[in-house]
């Protein structure tokens, strides 16, 4: 038997005949269904099983990137310390509240 009888054979298989089997395109969704579940789930385990061994995903960066930028810092400490003053004219008196709903 060679291959494209093979093949014919399989494919006379699927088609429709005179009458509709639903029974047969139910089982090939859940077969298709089920292999990709199968497959899903042996790519978590994988990826768990190489996390979980302490590898990495992807490829993994030669240098070290530099913790932080001197400027960015000086920014941020600017920032709040503008915010601690704001805060402290609430809490000196010097803005003074308005609730609305009095």
């Amino acid at each position: 038997m060679n291959f494209d009888t093979l093949f014919k054979k399989i494919l006379w298989h699927l088609t429709y005949g005179s009458r509709l089997k639903p029974t047969r395109d139910w089982y090939v969704l859940l077969a298709v269904g089920a292999v990709l579940l199968l497959g899903v789930v042996l790519y978590n385990v994988w990826v768990f099983d190489k996390l979980a061994s302490g590898q990495t995903l992807g490829t993994q960066t030669l240098t070290a990137p530099s913790l932080f930028n001197r400027s960015s810092l000086d920014a941020i400490q600017k920032v709040f310390a503008d915010r601690a003053a704001e805060e402290a004219k609430y809490l000196n008196g010097t803005y003074h509240f308005a609730d609305p709903s009095r």
